[in-house]
């Protein structure tokens, strides 16, 4: 069905028509269920999850029988270019060279506790992606009052949840992150750094939200002083990237290092995925929004762009884009909440995103199916 989108030049690999629809039905039950999840609740569900701060209309049941099917799938699994690796960390984590295997303190600590309950490392893998999957979903309900869940839902799926089969490590921090952006958004200054430093220790990546974090906390004071900053630090990683290709971070990603000069020219793929978010963001100005989140759709959207560029020269910096998720689960499903809240139009917006979001899975599945080793599917019940 999907073969002539998808099917692998060398044939090295075997395409498989069930794995292609298993994930295209992964996707589409992320946008109906999110719609369900948002719309159908009762009141005595929506008094079940209330604190004093808040209070999360969403339907339970539903939401929990997405939440289980989405890790579920991830977990079983025994695919990914990655999943080799991880076995060795697991199985490394608990002996006397654990923390010079070349992989951040935090998450060898991680692996060490699951290792002392059990040796199976497939329990390792069902309890990352129960965990990954939680904070990812836990957060976006949380803002289930101000945004589409529908679209963020999506946005997750499309985006972020087939990639996170390979990259498992990224993934975590990054949900952590995600997870702490509610201290963000509340003004907790101090409970979101530490949020950071705790990412860190699972991937250095996440040091790019920090520098984010800081250029957010600038904007608030200064918008010439950020846009200054912001543009210094763009021309300067431009003119010093010849400089910057050879810094290794880690002995572990050397291997990343060797095709470097041979990386192509920036093409439009860094314009396509960071236009329409800077786009809706200045829709949603016009709309109105308030100062401080302005500001962070404002400065994260800025930095993804910096991260997506600077990556076509730097290949290791592009995996820290995984990180800018607000713009995605955030941005867009407000964006059209508002709209609907203000009785604007808004069924061509919502169904344009959608389109958007595809595009990028189709994108994804074009270069990386086969790459990332997600193709065939395969559980470790075969």
């Amino acid at each position: 069905m999907f073969q002539n989108l998808y099917s692998n030049p060398d044939f090295s690999v075997v395409y498989s028509n069930f794995t292609i629809i298993l994930y295209y039905v992964i996707v589409l039950l992320s946008f109906i269920c999110g719609y369900y999840i948002q719309y159908s609740y009762s009141q005595e569900t929506k008094l079940i999850l209330y604190n004093k701060r808040f209070f999360l209309h969403f339907h339970v049941n539903l939401f929990v029988l997405l939440f289980f099917l989405v890790s579920f799938i991830s977990g079983v699994r025994e695919i990914g270019n990655d999943y080799v690796n991880y076995i060795d960390i697991f199985e490394r984590s608990n002996s006397l060279d654990r923390f010079f295997i070349g992989v951040e303190p935090g998450f060898i600590i991680y692996n060490g506790i699951i290792r002392f309950f059990t040796s199976n490392y497939y329990v390792f893998f069902l309890i990352t992606s129960f965990l990954t999957v939680a904070l990812f979903y836990i957060s976006i309900v949380r803002y289930s009052e101000y945004v589409e869940l529908s679209l963020a839902f999506g946005a997750y799926a499309c985006v972020f949840y087939f990639q996170s089969f390979s990259l498992v490590r990224i993934y975590l921090a990054s949900a952590i992150l995600f997870y702490g952006t509610k201290y963000l958004f509340n003004q907790q200054n101090v409970n979101f750094f530490l949020i950071i430093v705790f990412a860190i220790t699972i991937h250095t990546s996440s040091i790019f939200i920090l520098l984010t974090f800081i250029l957010y906390l600038l904007k608030c004071r200064s918008d010439r002083m950020f846009y200054i900053l912001y543009v210094s630090i763009f021309l300067c990683s431009i003119l010093l990237k010849d400089y910057l290709m050879i810094l290794n971070i880690s002995d572990r990603y050397s291997g990343y290092l060797e095709n470097m000069y041979e990386t192509p020219s920036v093409g439009f793929g860094v314009l396509v995925v960071n236009v329409p978010l800077f786009y809706y963001l200045l829709k949603l100005k016009y709309l109105g929004v308030n100062e401080k989140l302005y500001n962070i759709f404002m400065v994260y959207i800025c930095m993804s762009f910096f991260v997506s560029f600077m990556g076509y020269y730097i290949p290791t910096i592009a995996r820290a884009n995984v990180h800018f998720t607000i713009p995605l689960l955030v941005l867009l499903p407000y964006y059209v909440h508002e709209l609907k809240k203000k009785k604007l139009p808004y069924k061509g917006t919502y169904m344009i995103i959608i389109i958007y979001l595809l595009c990028r899975l189709h994108i994804y599945f074009s270069e990386y199916l086969y790459v990332d080793e997600i193709m065939p599917y395969k559980t470790f019940f075969n």
